[in-house]
C-alpha cells in the first residue's frame, strides 16, 4: 500500500485541561484511564462496548469443547497473535482466529485509525496547549476523508465497528464446563461476547419436492417459473443481463459446479465446496445465475456472474469464517438462508465488520421478528421475507404455521418464494445436484432473488455502496398492500425498478461524523440541491456545513443537526433556510425563493438580508456590515433592530419589541 499522507501538528498535553474535560457528563468513561503516554499510543476517545452475556443452557445445541469470544473494539485494534495462556486457567488447549485484519486489512486499518485519532484530538483542541488553526484542521480532515476513501475502495472491512473474533478449543467435553468457561470470561472487560459454538439445525421448510420442469410453459402450469415476470426481469435484462466480473457468496452451503447450468462460474473459498450433499447451495446458485436464454431448463436473475461457496457447515464457526473469508476476497454480495446468530453473537458481529452487501432470509416460522430483529439496524443488510404467486405472504401448510415470518420494524421486504395456492404448492423452479431440477421454497429461496438483482445492479453501476443497493432496492419495491405494516418497505421486490435506480445514483455517505455527498464515486464540493433542497459541502473537503457558511459576499444559514440526522426529512440537517430565522435571541431575515437560485448574485435565495427590509407593508432594519459577523454578539450582522431607539443614517428610529419600524 502506498505512504499515506499525514499532518503532523503540535497536540502537546495539557493534564490541567484534560481533566475538565473528563468531568464533563458523557466523558467519564475514560476518566482515570489517560496518561501521557496514554494518550500517545491509544485511542482515549472509544467509549467502552457494552458487554453481551450469553443466555445459553444446556438444552441448546453446541459444541462441547469450545467457546467463541469476539473482543471489544479497543483491543481488536491490536494486532497481536493471541495465545491460550492468554486466557488465563480456563482449559484451554489453542486459540483459532475466526475473524482476523489480513496484513493489507491491518495496514488500511492503521493509517485510518491514525487519522480518526488525530481529526478527534483536532476537534477537542482546546484541551491541548497549542490550538489547532482553521487552515490546519481542514487539513487534517481532509487526510481523514482521503483515508477513509482508500479503504472503502480497496477492503471491505467496517473498521469503525470492527471487532476480532476468536475460537477457543478447551481440553474437556462437556457443555457444563462451556458455560462455566463464558462465566468466568465475561468477567472480563475486553471480551464483548462469549458464547458456545452453536450448531444450525436444519429448516425443514427448505425440503426438495423433485419433478421435471420446462422453462417455458403457461402460468397455470405447476411447473412455470412464474417468479421472472412477477418481479418484472424481462424488463431488467433489457438493460443488463449480467456480467461476470461480479461476484456472489452463498454463506453455509456447497454449491454443484458441474452443473450445465452453472458450470465454468462456480468456485469455492478454503471453506467452501464445490459439492452439495443438500442441494440448497446449488437451488439457491440456479435462482441467482442459471444460465438464461440457452434452450433448457431455468433462467437465473444473473446470468453470467460468479457464483461463490462460501461457510459450508451449520455451526457459528464455519459461517464466521466464510464471512471473514469473504471479506478478505472482495466478494461484495453475500446471502445466507439459515437461522440463528442474529443478535449478541460472533456470526452477527462478523456481518457487522463486513461492509459488503449482506442478505438473510427472515425465517418461516409465522412470527413476527421485530421482538427478535435479524442484524438489526445494519445499513448493509436486508433481510427477505417470502412473496407467494400472487403476492400474498407464502404459506406452505394449511395449519398456517410453516410460513413466512414478518416483522413492520424487521423484515427489509418480500421476494418470491411459493407456497399454497388453492391447495397447490407453486414454489420455486431451479437448479438441483447431478444436473437435475426442483421446487425450492422457504424464505431461503426469496432471499437469492434479492441477491441476484443486487448483482444486476452492480453490473450497471460498480461505484455504488452496499448501503445505496439496499436503498434503491427498498425504495424501488411494488407497494403491495398485504405487506405495507409487516415489512419495513411494504413491498415486493421489483428487478426493473432497482436496476434502472442503480443505473444513473446519487448519495449521503457518512464520513466519521461528517456527511458527505457522491456522485458515482466521486465527492461533490460547492453547492447541492438534493429533493428541493440545498445544502452546501466545503470547498476542500466536501463535508456537509451546517450553521452560518459565509459565501462570495453573503452569509447563509444551514440547519443545524436534528434528532435524526435523514436528508429527507421536511427541513433536514444541513438544509439551506431562508425567511425569518430566530438564532441566539436575534431575527435575521435570509431571502426567501426568487425563482433562481444561483448563490452568486447579490440577493440570492436563502442570503441574509441587510439594511431596510419591507416586508407584509411593514419596515424592519437589519443590522448593515459592522466588520463583525459573528452572529453571537448583541447586536451582530444582519440581526434586527427592535425594542428601542437607534440612529440610522444620522436620523434617530424608533422600533417596537417586533422590530417594526414607529414612523
Amino acid at each position: 500500500m502506498e505512504d499515506e499522507e499525514s499532518s503532523d501538528i503540535d497536540l502537546a498535553f495539557d493534564q490541567n485541561k484534560l481533566d475538565d474535560y473528563l468531568h464533563n457528563d458523557g466523558n467519564h468513561h475514560i476518566a482515570g484511564l489517560i496518561t501521557e503516554d496514554f494518550l500517545d499510543k491509544y485511542f482515549f476517545y472509544m467509549k467502552p462496548d457494552e458487554q453481551i452475556f450469553s443466555k445459553a443452557t444446556l438444552d441448546d445445541n453446541f459444541e462441547d469443547n469450545a467457546v467463541i469470544i469476539v473482543l471489544n473494539k479497543a483491543l481488536s485494534r491490536d494486532d497481536r497473535t493471541f495465545k491460550a495462556m492468554d486466557f488465563g486457567d480456563i482449559g484451554a488447549l489453542y486459540v483459532e482466529d475466526l475473524d482476523r485484519l489480513s496484513d493489507s486489512e491491518h495496514e488500511y486499518a492503521e493509517a485510518l485509525w491514525e487519522a480518526e485519532r488525530n481529526l478527534v484530538l483536532a476537534e477537542f483542541a482546546e484541551l491541548t496547549e497549542s490550538a489547532v488553526s482553521n487552515e490546519d484542521f481542514l487539513g487534517i480532515q481532509e487526510v481523514y476523508f482521503n483515508v477513509c476513501e482508500k479503504a472503502d475502495a480497496n477492503t471491505l472491512v467496517n473498521f469503525d465497528e470492527y471487532r476480532r473474533i476468536l475460537l477457543i478449543r478447551l481440553d474437556q467435553n462437556s457443555k457444563e464446563n462451556v458455560l462455566n468457561v463464558i462465566q468466568q470470561l465475561q468477567k472480563c472487560e475486553y471480551i464483548h461476547i462469549a458464547e458456545p459454538n452453536y450448531i444450525f439445525e436444519p429448516d425443514d421448510s427448505d425440503a426438495i419436492r423433485p419433478n421435471d420442469p420446462y422453462f417455458q410453459l403457461p402460468i397455470t402450469d405447476v411447473n412455470h417459473q412464474w417468479s421472472v415476470e412477477r418481479i418484472s426481469l424481462p424488463q431488467a435484462w433489457s438493460i443488463t443481463t449480467a456480467s461476470s466480473t461480479v461476484n456472489v457468496g452463498i454463506v453455509g452451503h456447497g454449491i454443484d459446479a458441474t452443473h450445465s447450468e452453472l458450470s465454468g462460474r462456480v468456485s469455492a473459498l478454503q471453506c467452501g465446496k464445490l459439492t452439495d450433499s443438500e442441494g440448497m447451495g446449488t437451488m439457491q446458485a440456479g435462482i441467482i445465475g442459471a444460465l438464461g436464454d440457452n434452450g433448457k431448463g431455468i433462467a437465473g436473475i444473473a446470468w453470467n456472474v460468479q457464483l461463490i461457496s462460501v461457510g459450508v457447515g451449520r455451526n457459528f464457526q464455519s459461517h464466521v469464517n466464510g464471512i471473514h473469508n469473504a471479506r478478505i476476497a472482495g466478494i461484495p454480495i453475500l446471502t445466507r438462508s439459515l437461522d440463528g446468530g442474529f443478535t449478541g453473537s460472533a456470526v452477527y458481529s462478523s456481518v457487522k465488520n463486513y461492509t459488503g452487501l449482506f442478505i438473510n432470509s427472515a425465517g418461516n416460522e409465522n412470527q413476527n421478528t421485530d421482538s427478535n430483529p435479524r442484524f438489526f439496524d445494519f445499513p448493509n443488510v436486508i433481510i427477505v421475507g417470502a412473496s407467494d404467486m400472487n403476492d400474498g405472504r407464502s404459506i406452505w401448510n394449511d395449519d398456517g404455521t410453516l410460513s413466512s415470518n414478518l416483522g413492520a420494524d424487521s423484515v427489509h421486504l418480500f421476494a418470491p418464494s411459493g407456497g399454497l395456492i388453492d391447495g397447490v404448492l407453486r414454489d420455486i423452479r431451479t437448479t438441483y445436484p447431478n444436473n437435475l431440477y426442483n421446487f425450492y421454497g422457504g424464505t431461503s429461496a426469496a432471499a437469492p432473488h434479492v441477491a441476484g438483482v443486487a448483482a444486476l445492479m452492480l453490473c450497471v453501476n460498480s461505484d455504488l455502496s452496499p448501503q445505496q443497493v439496499r436503498d434503491i432496492i427498498l425504495d424501488t419495491v411494488d407497494q403491495i398492500p398485504e405487506f405495507v405494516d409487516i415489512s419495513i418497505s411494504g413491498g415486493r421486490l421489483n428487478a426493473y425498478n432497482a436496476v434502472r435506480g442503480a443505473a444513473a445514483n446519487n448519495g449521503w455517505v457518512r464520513r466519521g461524523s461528517f456527511w458527505c455527498f457522491y456522485t458515482r464515486g466521486v465527492r461533490n464540493k460547492g453547492w447541492l440541491e438534493q429533493r428541493n433542497e440545498w445544502y452546501f459541502l466545503h470547498e476542500t473537503t466536501g463535508c456537509m456545513q451546517t450553521g452560518w457558511v459565509r459565501y462570495r459576499g453573503g452569509w447563509y444559514f444551514l440547519n443545524q443537526p436534528v434528532e435524526e440526522v435523514c436528508h429527507s426529512a421536511a427541513r433536514p440537517e444541513g438544509a439551506m433556510l431562508t425567511g425569518w430565522l430566530n438564532y441566539s435571541g436575534n431575527y435575521y431575515y435570509l431571502n426567501p425563493p426568487i425563482g433562481r437560485v444561483n448563490h452568486i448574485v447579490s440577493h440570492a435565495e436563502g442570503v441574509m438580508l441587510t439594511g431596510w427590509l419591507n416586508y407584509n407593508n411593514n419596515y424592519y432594519y437589519l443590522n448593515p456590515a459592522s466588520g463583525m459577523a459573528n452572529h453571537l454578539s448583541s447586536q451582530p450582522e444582519g440581526s434586527m433592530f427592535r425594542n428601542g431607539q437607534f440612529m440610522i443614517n444620522g436620523i434617530m428610529r424608533q422600533f417596537n419589541s417586533l422590530g417594526r419600524w414607529i414612523e
